[in-house]
């Protein structure tokens, strides 16, 4: 007796997590939405960890060559082990940035170091290109002594090489427990940069404070009204971080401590970012997913323009960013989804946007997860017998065919069973995953 069973697949929804990030902003409000009250740190704000205590960490050599205005011209092997002393030697930092309730981007910045006495100058340096890809800190640790990945950055790295006009410095120089906050910028072509002699910022744009034991200190400054350009043609987007003590306010000042940290999770623009995470069931399937970010009114993403744009997601767990966008209510993300596959939904934030559309803001990176199911279809078939037995010609026996979906995509019908020796009867519709239907038929013994 020869039997099958044929059917149309259809698509079938499973539920797949949203990864989270290590900063989160806080509610607008002023100072953007950031307490500066020495209650150190604020909530939501990422953490970095640096080297301290009497380990000699990486940074770089003490010289002309790495004095603060010309760092970024000096030739690697520029860094080295240092030991900086305790009113210097950064322990940890912390980053984040908000809203207030105008809409300005505001900055919080947060250190501790070693020793609550004694003086020194914080320096957190921000450049608009990245650091160079020698200067890939994951996983290399930075102590002495020096492992093979650590001797890797010592030959190859300097974090400051791509340096450019418009990257800016903020100094606090902390001696006597002030909080005055000063910003510098970089002017000129480079290599042959300038460091400004610097802009006291105002009360209404910058607020600092120091914890109670003097071992921490915090600040908030306004980035939209002290650093993005008032008319915008084209992003502001800063893509390395160096936060640091300095041994004064000055271009000939030297470095005693650097954080040598990706501080990936955090987004500084004047622009908006949408970053794509491609997550599929079953988990760790290959594949090339195309996404495409546009805009349902039509309108340009960018400044180059572009409208729309496309980038390939490559296997589970793939991620694409679309950097320097534009800010508006209707992005859209849509796959091109490869044969095989099912796109589940398109969650941006922990909101389903499946076929909708979504915000971007300036200063702000959404995280969207394309969500995709790999089609396994797949049917069981049990048939039983009644009677089990026949005794004469003449006798009817009847048959129940329980036809069951055990893959994971719905079928869409219609569900049919041929058996050489009788018809089949089906009933009518599709199968959801897991569910069963019984087909019957008889058999007259001749």
């Amino acid at each position: 007796m020869i039997l099958a069973v044929t059917a149309v697949v259809a698509s079938v929804l499973a539920a797949v997590a949203v990864p989270s990030i290590a900063a989160s902003p806080p509610p607008p409000g002023p100072f953007g939405g950031f307490t500066i009250d020495g209650a150190i740190p604020d909530a939501g704000a990422g953490v970095y960890t640096d080297p301290d205590g009497g380990a000699s960490e990486l940074g770089p050599k003490n010289g002309s060559p790495t004095k603060v205005g010309v760092v970024h011209k000096a030739t690697p092997a520029m860094l080295d082990f240092t030991n900086p002393n305790s009113q210097t030697d950064l322990k940890t930092v912390w980053m984040n940035t908000g809203k207030d309730a105008g809409g300005d981007t505001w900055l919080y910045f947060a250190w501790e170091r070693d020793s609550n006495t004694g003086s020194g100058q914080i320096m957190f340096e921000f450049d608009k290109k990245p650091a160079p890809a020698a200067c890939d800190y994951t996983g290399v640790s930075q102590t002495s002594p020096a492992t093979p990945g650590a001797t890797a950055l010592i030959n190859s790295c300097n974090p400051w090489a791509n340096r450019a006009a418009g990257d800016f410095v903020i100094v606090w120089d902390i001696s006597g427990g002030s909080t005055t906050i000063i910003k510098r910028t970089f002017s000129g072509v480079a290599p042959n940069l300038t460091l400004d002699a610097g802009v006291t910022l105002a009360a209404a744009d910058a607020k600092a404070a120091f914890s109670g034991d003097l071992f921490k200190g915090e600040a908030a400054v306004n980035l939209t009204s002290t650093v993005f350009p008032p008319v915008k043609t084209s992003c502001f987007t800063v893509a390395n971080v160096i936060p640091g003590t300095v041994t004064g306010n000055s271009d000939t000042a030297d470095y005693k401590d650097v954080v040598l940290n990706g501080f990936a999770d955090q987004y500084i623009s004047d622009c908006g970012s949408v970053k794509v995470t491609k997550a599929t069931d079953p988990i760790g399937q290959s594949g090339s997913f195309p996404v495409t970010l546009s805009r349902s009114g039509g309108g340009a993403i960018d400044f180059v323009p572009h409208q729309p744009t496309t980038q390939t997601l490559v296997n589970d767990k793939g991620e694409k960013t679309f950097p320097d966008l534009l800010a508006a209510n209707d992005y859209q993300l849509a796959e091109n989804v490869p044969a095989g596959w099912d796109l589940v939904s398109v969650v941006c934030d922990g909101t389903d946007v499946t076929g909708g559309t979504f915000s971007v803001v300036a200063g702000e990176e959404v995280d969207c997860v394309v969500n995709n199911l790999k089609r396994a279809p797949a049917l069981s078939l049990v048939k039983t017998a009644t009677p089990k037995t026949y005794s004469k010609v003449g006798d009817v026996i009847g048959y129940s065919y329980a036809v069951k979906n055990t893959g994971n995509v719905a079928f869409a019908g219609p569900v049919t069973v041929v058996d050489d020796k009788t018809t089949a009867t089906c009933p009518a519709g599709g199968l959801a995953v897991g569910a069963t239907k019984t087909c019957t038929a008889s058999y007259t013994i001749t």
